[in-house]
């Protein structure tokens, strides 16, 4: 994995890489809700200037998300982004909330590198990546090359497992 220097991909903060051991509907919604707040407060982003993409995502972890994201939202005709990376194509938003689920073992790095970059590419400034294993699985048990890619990453991102 290259260093992350200047000028490289993201102007702005290291990208944010949250692990969760094992996913659940109200762990990946806490971490959005999360997200989002810190990037309003702290960093006082509006609505439209904010996107969660993922690649594949359960309905109800859609509906949960989306309900989250309007309890957030302010105006109704300005709600926060949230739509498929592969739907993002030559979009950008300051700042982008990444829910990405692991590949399990046998998966290739190379797969799952090229959905993440597609998802971070979109962030201009912020990006924060929530990668989780699929249902009933666990991210350290079932998921060893995603371990493995944030194992390269601990130069260029910061890294919070949950």
């Amino acid at each position: 994995m290259p260093r992350q220097v200047n000028g490289h991909f993201i102007h702005g903060p290291k990208t944010v890489f949250h692990g969760l051991n094992r996913c659940g509907l109200t762990n990946l919604s806490y971490l959005v809700k999360e997200e989002v707040q810190k990037l309003r407060t702290k960093d006082g982003l509006t609505e439209t200037e904010i996107a969660v993409l993922f690649a594949t995502l359960k309905n109800q972890y859609k509906v949960a998300i989306k309900s989250v994201l309007s309890t957030l939202s302010e105006n109704a005709e300005t709600l926060i982004k949230f739509c498929t990376s592969m739907h993002s194509n030559s979009a950008e938003w300051p700042a982008v909330i990444v829910l990405h689920k692991a590949h399990q073992s046998g998966s290739s790095n190379e797969v799952q590198l090229s959905g993440l970059y597609q998802a971070i590419s979109r962030a201009r400034v912020h990006c924060s990546v929530i990668l989780f294993p699929e249902e009933g699985k666990s991210m350290k048990e079932d998921c060893p090359s995603t371990l493995g890619l944030l194992e390269q990453l601990t130069d260029a991102a910061h890294i919070v497992w949950h």
